[in-house]
């Protein structure tokens, strides 16, 4: 299931407010514009596209790290279809409204070296 769009959003391609586009990255908030689609060429990834994908069972490091980057207001947290912030356990992210547990996160995620970028 993809998320649902928000009512407007800031495409991170051309940086300006839209209203129409389509969902970039999986379990991300990050969306693009039909414009920038177009004349780029870019189109959404796919989640079988990812291939850095580290899976869950992380140790209490990683989770910490990961739980830091999804309270982090400079980065895209992952989120459940329904756009809720998910939160980092040791057997994956989990969304407590809907239930829903995503097996895997990003390597730079898990490893503190996305606050070298911030």
């Amino acid at each position: 299931m993809t998320p649902k769009l928000p009512e407007r959003f800031a495409c991170p391609f051309c940086q300006t407010w839209c209203g129409l586009g389509m969902t970039y990255l999986p379990h991300m908030q990050v969306y693009l514009c039909y414009g920038c689609a177009e004349s780029r060429g870019l189109k959404p990834i796919g989640e079988d596209e990812i291939t850095n994908k580290v899976p869950a069972k992380w140790t209490k490091d990683q989770v910490q790290s990961l739980a830091a980057y999804q309270e982090s207001p400079q980065y895209f947290p992952f989120v459940c279809n329904q756009g809720d912030i998910l939160e980092a356990t040791t057997v994956g992210l989990f969304c407590p409204r809907c239930e829903q547990l995503l097996k895997w996160a990003y390597p730079w995620t898990l490893d503190w070296s996305w606050k070298e970028t911030a």
